[in-house]
């Protein structure tokens, strides 16, 4: 582009990719007695779990707790960007979808 007053195209939409992060995904080395307790709640209601992350050795993970309790891990392609924005103060639940054995779905958004 050539001379003065002119615009630079940006690809990213407006507004944070930190608001729309949104994915579903299975949670990660499920704890077997807080699943159960989350199957059973589920059963009856939406369950909302908290996100937080954590620091492990020289990596940091994403764990979802339900009442305090560790339930699973996060894993996702969008593992990197969800540890990032809640870094930068962005807080997120993830919401069960579905449970079945050990196996625990979730849609995770911003809270």
């Amino acid at each position: 582009m050539s001379g003065t007053g002119g615009t630079v195209y940006d690809a990213t939409p407006p507004g944070s990719t930190c608001e729309r992060l949104n994915f579903r995904t299975i949670l990660n080395s499920p704890v077997p007695s807080v699943v159960s307790d989350v199957a059973k709640l589920a059963a009856m209601q939406p369950v909302i779990l908290e996100i937080k992350i954590e620091s492990r050795s020289n990596f940091k993970v994403a764990i979802a707790y339900f009442e305090d309790r560790r339930v699973g891990a996060i894993t996702s392609d969008a593992l990197i960007r969800l540890i990032e924005c809640t870094i930068q103060g962005y807080a997120y639940v993830a919401e069960v979808k579905s449970v079945s054995g050990a196996r625990v779905e979730v849609q995770v958004y911003l809270k």
